[in-house]
């Protein structure tokens, strides 16, 4: 039952990383490689009859993991959207043309 406990603990712990990305908060992935190397290696030498139980431990492993994936892509995207709407901004404050702003006459960056 060693290998079962390995990779479900893992899986909770996967779970609460995804839980404080979705909060908003930044994560330390430091040790998150070796965690899931760990729990594979049990789970490769886990005895025959502790094998069958799992593969259910396994598939929820892989769908924590899928989902801190996309967790962290989001996070990563509004990051993005957040830096160009401040560089906007920093623009605007100080009297330059934005995209948003620039004459649309066709003439932009051309010299009058």
């Amino acid at each position: 039952m060693i290998a079962i406990d390995r990779v479900a603990n893992l899986a909770t712990t996967l779970a609460g990383l995804r839980s404080t990305v979705a909060d908003g908060a930044l994560i330390d992935l430091d040790g998150l490689g070796g965690a899931i190397v760990e729990a594979m290696n049990a789970a490769r030498a886990a005895l025959e009859p502790e094998r069958a139980e799992l593969r259910p431990a396994l598939l929820t492993l892989m769908a924590e993991l899928d989902q801190l994936a996309a967790a962290l892509a989001r996070q990563q995207h509004a990051g993005a959207q957040q830096r160009a709407a401040a560089a906007y901004d920093a623009v605007a404050a100080y009297g330059g043309a934005t995209p948003l702003s620039a004459p649309s006459d066709g003439q932009q960056g051309q010299p009058s």
